[in-house]
């Protein structure tokens, strides 16, 4: 039968000493020999006898328990450097649509003609489009900042710098909302805010464990 990779055959070392049976570590090796030698290699030093025996996958040892929680978090560490890895391409997909949309707006307002007004009256969308492209550029500009070779942060410190910091404007901006005297300017600020907390919950996800 087949195996999935995540569920290859697991060995572990039954150690015999003066007290009785007891389990060692277990091994990810496929292949018993390989584990024989490994095991062999590190007992002898201990005077005790030791020998290899297949652990199955759904067994309740503890070294099945040891093998779960170590898959577990092995699989766990990967989707999360994955996500890591995808931050930026997925931002960038982001900020390339939003900016496409506002275009794609602004074509259609410069052919408006006389429903010029028509065209603002429906511009709730490109308000929230342009928001989000001010708020992806400055997160993308500065996540190239932080992992520059000056700077040496890493793909998941220069995520929680970043979401710290949104963090703290995201507050600031709650505590004292725009109040300018332009009304178009208070509601860009407003959807700005909102665009951020979007942005917040995308890197506090990838952060996850």
């Amino acid at each position: 039968m087949t195996q999935s990779p995540l569920v290859r055959p697991r060995y572990a070392v039954e150690v015999k000493n003066p007290d009785g049976l007891w389990y060692d570590a277990g091994f990810p090796m496929a292949k018993e020999e390989a584990c024989m030698v490994f095991a062999v290699k590190h007992v002898a030093e201990f005077n005790v006898s030791a020998q290899v025996v297949r652990i199955d996958s759904g067994g309740r040892t503890p070294v099945h328990q040891y093998l779960s929680k170590t898959d577990s978090a092995e699989r766990d560490a990967e989707r999360r450097a994955e996500r890591l890895n995808d931050l930026v391409p997925r931002l960038s997909r982001e900020l390339e649509m939003a900016q496409r949309q506002c275009k794609k707006w602004g074509e259609l307002f410069m052919q408006g003609g006389a429903d010029y007004a028509y065209q603002l009256s429906w511009s709730s969308s490109t308000f929230k489009n342009a928001a989000l492209t001010a708020v992806l550029l400055q997160v993308l500009a500065g996540f190239e900042h932080l992992i520059a070779p000056d700077q040496g942060k890493t793909t998941e410190e220069a995520v929680t710098i970043l979401a710290g910091e949104l963090r703290k404007e995201i507050l600031r901006n709650a505590r004292s909302p725009s109040r300018s005297s332009s009304p178009v300017s208070n509601v860009l600020d407003e959807d700005k805010n909102s665009v951020r907390v979007e942005v917040l919950e995308i890197l506090e996800r990838t952060l996850e464990s």
